[in-house]
C-alpha cells in the first residue's frame, strides 16, 4: 500500500486565504454557535490513503469584540481535532491583508480519519467552545461520511 504525507502544520511567509470571497458553501446553515456563527460547510467524502483523510470546508462569521472561537471537530462520539477559527492566524491576517467586521472567514482542512472507525457511515459534527464562559462546545451534525473499505 502506498503512504503519502499527512502535513499537521505548515510554515508560510504569506498569510493563508482566510477570507471566502466569491466563494459560497455547498451547505448553508446559518447557526449561531456563541462566538461564531457557521453559515454552511463543504464536506467531502473519505480520500482513500494512509492515513485516509474527510476534506472539510466551514464557512464563519466571527462576533465582533469576541476571543477567536476554538472549533472543534468529531466523529461519531470522538472528539478528533480542536483549533483556533482561522488556525491562530487571523490577527496576522488583519494585520498584513485587512479583515472587514462581518468577512467569512473559512476553515480548509483534511481531517485524518481515525483508525479505530471501521467501513461504513460515521456522523462528522462540529463545536464551537467558547473559553471565556464554557468549556463544553455546541455542536451541530455536518452530516454523513463513508469510510470506504481499505481507506
Amino acid at each position: 500500500s502506498a503512504r503519502h504525507a499527512l502535513i499537521l502544520h505548515a510554515v508560510d511567509s504569506r498569510p493563508p486565504p482566510l477570507v471566502a470571497g466569491d466563494r459560497t458553501p455547498r451547505v448553508p446553515l446559518d447557526r449561531d454557535l456563541g462566538g461564531a456563527t457557521l453559515l454552511g460547510f463543504d464536506l467531502d467524502t473519505v480520500r482513500p490513503g494512509s492515513p485516509a483523510r474527510i476534506h472539510l470546508r466551514t464557512y464563519w462569521r466571527r462576533r465582533p469584540g469576541t476571543a477567536e472561537p476554538v472549533i472543534s471537530t468529531r466523529v461519531d462520539d470522538m472528539t478528533v481535532e480542536a483549533h483556533v477559527l482561522g488556525g491562530g492566524n487571523l490577527a496576522r491576517y488583519a494585520a498584513d491583508v485587512g479583515i472587514a467586521d462581518d468577512a467569512v472567514i473559512v476553515d480548509d482542512f483534511a481531517l485524518a480519519v481515525p483508525s479505530s472507525l471501521g467501513p461504513g457511515p460515521h456522523t462528522v459534527a462540529v463545536g464551537v467552545v467558547e473559553l471565556a464562559d464554557r468549556v463544553h462546545p455546541r455542536w451541530v451534525t455536518l452530516g454523513p461520511v463513508t469510510v470506504e473499505p481499505g481507506a
